[in-house]
C-alpha cells in the first residue's frame, strides 16, 4: 500500500517560544510510538511563529491519527488544530481535512513559569540524509539541558531556533539576530540558519558549540545596547551543561 502523508497542524499562542520544549517532546513521543507499532514514520516538523506541524508517512492516516491522539496534549489542540491527509494514487492527489479541536482559543492558558533557562526549537523542511546527523546532535545537546525551573528574578532565558533545510524547503537565509521575545519574562530568542550540507558528528558538534557561544555574546551585546540589567548566568550554565565535553 502506498504511504499517505499526514500533516498535523497545531496553532500556537503568541508566546510560542515558551512551549518549544513541549513541541519537541511531542515529536519524540510520536516518533517512538510509530516505530514501536509499525504505523509509519515521523518525517520531521515545522515550527513557525504561530503553528507547530508534524509530518508523518503512514499507510493509514485515519488509524494512525486515532492512535496518536492520546499523545497530543490539550494545550496544543487549541482552536484551529487540524490534520491534513494527502493520498496519492494513479498520478492523482487527494486531500482530506480532519478537525482536531472545537475548543475556543481563550480556553488555553499558557504558563511561562517555571521555564528552562535555555530551550531549543527546530524548523526543518523534513528529514534528509544531509541534515539527519545534525538533527540528532541537536537532540543530544537538548537532552543535557537543564529542565524547567523557577528562573531567578534578574536572569534572562533564551530560546534558540535552528533553521535547517530538507525535503519540503530550504533553510532560513536570514542572518542570525538576537531579539527580545517577551520583555516581561526576560525572554530572548534567536534563529540560527544551518546550511544543508554533509557533516561528520564532530563537525556538527563544532557548529553547535560555536553558534551557542556566539549567540551568548550577541545576547550580552543586545542587553548592553538596550541598557537592560538581565543576567546571563543561567543561560551560560545551561550552555555548558548542553555542550558537555564539546
Amino acid at each position: 500500500m502506498t504511504d499517505e502523508q499526514l500533516a498535523i497542524h497545531m496553532p500556537l499562542p503568541s508566546e510560542a517560544v515558551a512551549i518549544v520544549d513541549q513541541c519537541l517532546q511531542v515529536e519524540e513521543a510520536v516518533t517512538e510510538f510509530l516505530a514501536s507499532k509499525a504505523f509509519g514514520s515521523c518525517d520531521g516538523h515545522d515550527l513557525g511563529s504561530d503553528e507547530f506541524t508534524l509530518f508523518i508517512y503512514t499507510p493509514d492516516s485515519l488509524a494512525t491519527l486515532d492512535a496518536i491522539r492520546q499523545l497530543l496534549p490539550d494545550d496544543l489542540l487549541r482552536s484551529g488544530a487540524h490534520a491534513v491527509i494527502r493520498r496519492f494514487a494513479d498520478d492523482e492527489e487527494t486531500s482530506q481535512r480532519v478537525e482536531l479541536s472545537e475548543e475556543p482559543s481563550s480556553a488555553v492558558q499558557v504558563s511561562l513559569e517555571p521555564r528552562a533557562p535555555l530551550g531549543f526549537g527546530v524548523i526543518t523542511g523534513g528529514a534528509t540524509t544531509t541534515n539527519e546527523v545534525f538533527h540528532e546532535r541537536i537532540r543530544a545537546v537538548r537532552r543535557r539541558l537543564p529542565g524547567p525551573r523557577q528562573v531567578r528574578s534578574n536572569q534572562a532565558s533564551l530560546v534558540v531556533i535552528w533553521s535547517m533545510g530538507g525535503r519540503f524547503g530550504p533553510p532560513s537565509t536570514a542572518r542570525e539576530r538576537v531579539s527580545i521575545e517577551n520583555r516581561a519574562q526576560r525572554l530572548l530568542g534567536v534563529t540560527v540558519p544551518v546550511p544543508d550540507e554533509e557533516r561528520t558528528t564532530g563537525e556538527c558538534d563544532e557548529v553547535i558549540a560555536t553558534s551557542l557561544r556566539a549567540v551568548a555574546t550577541n545576547c550580552r551585546e543586545l542587553l548592553a545596547r538596550k541598557k537592560l540589567d538581565w543576567g546571563m548566568r543561567d543561560v551560560d550554565e545551561a550552555i555548558v551543561s548542553g555542550l558537555g565535553d564539546s
